[in-house]
């Protein structure tokens, strides 16, 4: 990942190095979660959880999946105004977006669809499991990260696509998919005590 990034850095930035490099990183946090996870909570036999938790934990990963299509897409919107921008450096950049065409439209449906996702599966949680569960708030977490990433995407899309809010959009990102991972890991273990 540290070679990648250089290479990044040589090829100026091509937004494709850009996307992968990414992914490596986010690909290495959800290794280290994984590891210290399952250092704290040995993960048992899929038989012993009860039914309506794997259905939940079931229901995370594919959320995971929605999630990483999502920010693959993104990624692909990122990459398409960079070119774009180099390209036609006159365009004003509040009209970059109008440039990256299908991409853009489908990045804001599966960015709804994310959204709805992420609190289905809260309601989900408060549906299966008992107010004093923590399975509640671990899938609370990324419902309340997804809502301000919805919200920082509306933000890019409405007001020209400023900086800071890119960085916001994408921070939140990682920790949308990193709640989501735990949440997902903490499905496949007993309940504690």
């Amino acid at each position: 990942q540290g070679w990648f990034g250089g290479q990044v850095v040589v090829h100026e930035l091509d937004p494709r190095l850009v996307t992968v490099h990414l992914f490596v990183a986010l690909l290495i946090v959800a290794l280290l979660l994984y590891a210290a996870f399952a250092s704290f909570f040995p993960a048992p036999a899929p038989s012993a959880l009860p039914g309506r938790q794997r259905r939940f934990a079931r229901m995370a990963c594919l959320v995971i999946a929605l999630s990483l299509v999502q920010m693959f897409l993104g990624a692909m919107v990122r990459g398409s105004i960079d070119l774009s921008a180099a390209e036609s450096p006159a365009i004003a950049r509040g009209h970059l977006l109008g440039q990256v065409g299908y991409l853009d439209h489908l990045h804001r449906a599966t960015g709804l669809l994310t959204f709805l996702s992420c609190w289905g599966l809260f309601r989900s949680a408060r549906r299966s499991f008992s107010p004093a569960s923590d399975l509640r708030r671990f899938a609370l977490v990324p419902a309340l990260v997804a809502t301000g990433q919805f919200v920082a995407g509306l933000g890019l899309a409405y007001l020209a696509l400023p900086p800071g809010l890119q960085v916001v959009h994408v921070a939140l990102a990682s920790l949308l998919l990193g709640g989501l991972i735990l949440t997902a890991l903490r499905a496949r273990r007993p309940a504690p005590g």
